[in-house]
């Protein structure tokens, strides 16, 4: 029996094939994805935080710098300068009197602007001490008014001028003396006032006064306007008054008269007084009298002449 022999199987150098039906897991690449696709979001939120916080600080920036713009804008409103302009009113500044003292009240007004910081701020300006120091060191002005300008960085000074009473003439020389009897204006020079067509009294005290100073009382002031308008009213022309030192009396000289009149400067009572004489003067001249010296209406109801 022949024996079968068994072919021999043929060897091939080649690997078997995969089997295409199991699966294959790419773990590398996968990861590497899910790397790139974490990079991607992180970069992106970082960017959105970023541009967040940009605008968050653009926006603090400009708040910042509108801020310190209004306080720029404040400051620059509220600021003050020491310099003031002064202004005249009643155009009086054609008038000597007022007009010369302008300066000076603009200079007086610096000083006490320069005197405190707080006067620097619009605010924190003391108008009411200005104005009560100008108003006593310059009384040929009857008020002051001061304003502060809403821009401007310059008070305004505005100036009312008084009303100059009388005339007193001593030794010394002229004082042109306000309603309140107070000096507004001094000349060492007779008739420098003449201008101004005031009463004019003479005053032998001798002793020298300045701008500010009371040199009469209001009553006494209102006592020779009221005597002189009464007198001149009458036709009685008033040439000279006179204050006798030491004395409550007034002497008035009359154009014409031969003699004076003796008024008393202690009874308030000028309109009666004027009266007394111009009653006395109507009936000494029916009978023909002519005092030498005087006529003496200071005591009540009783006039003496001599």
């Amino acid at each position: 029996m022949a024996l079968l022999k068994k072919k021999p199987q043929e060897v091939s150098d080649s690997k078997p094939s995969a089997n295409k039906n199991l699966p294959t897991y790419h773990y590398h690449n996968v990861r590497r994805a899910q790397n790139i696709g974490l990079s991607r979001d992180i970069k992106q939120v970082s960017a959105n935080q970023i541009h967040k916080a940009k605008k968050l600080w653009l926006e603090k920036f400009g708040l910042i710098i509108l801020a310190v713009a209004i306080f720029a804008s404040l400051v620059s409103i509220l600021y003050l300068s020491s310099s003031s302009e002064v202004i005249l009113q009643h155009d009086a500044s054609k008038d000597p009197v007022y007009s010369t003292y302008k300066a000076s009240v603009a200079a007086t007004a610096t000083k006490l602007l320069s005197s405190s910081i707080l006067n620097a701020n619009k605010i924190t300006v003391n108008t009411k001490k200005i104005q009560s120091t100008l108003e006593s060191d310059y009384p040929m002005y009857s008020s002051v008014t001061i304003t502060l300008p809403l821009i401007d960085h310059h008070m305004v000074i505005y100036l009312r001028p008084a009303q100059p009473a009388i005339v007193l003439t001593d030794t010394n020389g002229q004082y042109l003396l306000n309603q309140a009897g107070i000096v507004m204006e001094l000349s060492s020079k007779t008739g420098s006032f003449n201008y101004l067509k005031l009463p004019e009294v003479s005053y032998s005290i001798g002793e020298h006064f300045n701008i500010g100073q009371q040199e009469l009382t209001t009553q006494e002031v209102q006592f020779i306007q009221t005597v002189e308008f009464e007198l001149a009213a009458r036709n009685n022309k008033v040439v000279n008054m006179n204050l006798p030192q030491g004395s409550a009396e007034l002497n008035v000289y009359v154009s014409g008269k031969p003699y004076y009149i003796k008024f008393n400067l202690q009874n308030n009572d000028p309109r009666r007084q004027a009266g007394s004489y111009l009653a006395t003067e109507h009936y000494l001249q029916t009978q023909n009298v002519t005092p030498s010296q005087y006529i003496d209406v200071r005591t009540d109801g009783r006039v003496f002449y001599k």
